[in-house]
């Protein structure tokens, strides 16, 4: 691996691999768990017998799994709860300064069409956005996925997506699931009115 990371610029090959203990079980010279072992999901203990220092490394990715485990994936988790809320809305709003999407209510997982269209719309403006949680209930995933899309669509054109009146409960969401988006001061309430053809109930 060191190896390929120091000549990679210098090689043609299309496609470059580095294939761990494959050639060394093909070799021979470290041998594979019993099938019954792989079986019960035991390999990684069989290959510290015949590897005593991968126990460091095993030890030090068990324990960057257990703080994903414990910053991230258990505070997303807790941040589900029940499939109904308030009726949410969103609220395009275009500005010297880039466009501003407000949400309201709480986006569950329902039929969130109108969200992507005005995901859509900001998009196609190709200027930064700004993600207006003031009156925004509950996020799930769902929601998140399309917050993700978005910004692929916004890097693309060199725009970024910035959050305003995030609650607690919102940055906890954010940072379980880390999105790293900047927290600011929301400056386009004095922007021209909404454009209706955009906001719409979901």
């Amino acid at each position: 691996q060191a190896w390929i990371d120091a000549n990679r610029r210098r090689l043609s090959a299309p496609v470059v691999a580095h294939l761990g203990a494959v050639v060394d079980f093909a070799a021979g010279s470290i041998g594979r768990a019993p099938s019954w072992v792989r079986r019960i999901g035991f390999e990684w203990a069989w290959r510290i017998r015949e590897e005593p220092a991968l126990w460091r490394r095993y030890w030090r990715d068990g324990g960057a799994l257990m703080g994903i485990i414990a910053g991230r994936l258990l505070p997303a988790m807790l941040t589900g709860g029940a499939r109904e809320g308030r009726p949410a809305t969103c609220i395009v709003r275009r500005s010297a300064n880039g466009v501003s999407i407000s949400l309201d209510g709480d986006f569950l997982g329902g039929d969130f069409a109108d969200l992507r269209r005005a995901f859509r719309a900001a998009a196609a403006a190709g200027r930064d956005v700004t993600l207006d949680l003031g009156a925004a209930g509950r996020i799930d995933a769902s929601c998140l996925g399309l917050i993700l899309m978005l910004e692929k669509n916004l890097r693309s054109e060199s725009a970024a997506i910035s959050v305003a009146n995030a609650s607690r409960a919102h940055q906890r969401l954010f940072a379980a699931h880390a999105f790293a988006y900047p927290q600011i001061t929301l400056a386009l309430q004095a922007a021209p009115s909404p454009e209706r053809g955009i906001a719409a109930a979901i």
